[in-house]
């Protein structure tokens, strides 16, 4: 029986571009996350110092850097994630395919 199927559109496309492009970002440029997340650290940890009673008229400033190296933490950890996800999903299609290579 013939599939009724209808060609991929321009927007299937685009999502599977866009997916590679983010794929390739992350699996290939994953030293950007871990940059971001010691940069994260490093501005979070200058902005705990700012909190200190001897520093007190830089509240504020260590506020936001609290603020911005916790972000950049995140997005780091984001990254870090997506590169455990793709590898996950790397090493089971590998496995598939032994399998069905093998019987």
């Amino acid at each position: 029986m013939l599939s009724h199927r209808k060609p991929p559109t321009a927007s299937r496309e685009e999502a599977d571009a866009m997916k590679r492009f983010i794929k390739t970002l992350v699996q290939d440029y994953g030293w950007i996350h871990t940059t971001i997340g010691a940069i994260g650290n490093f501005v979070f940890f200058i902005g705990s110092i700012f909190f200190l009673p001897s520093f007190h008229g830089w509240l504020t400033t260590g506020v936001w850097l609290f603020i911005s190296g916790s972000l950049l933490m995140m997005f780091g950890a984001i990254g870090d994630i997506f590169i455990r996800i793709y590898e996950a999903e790397e090493r089971r299609a590998a496995r598939d395919m032994a399998r069905r290579m093998g019987a």
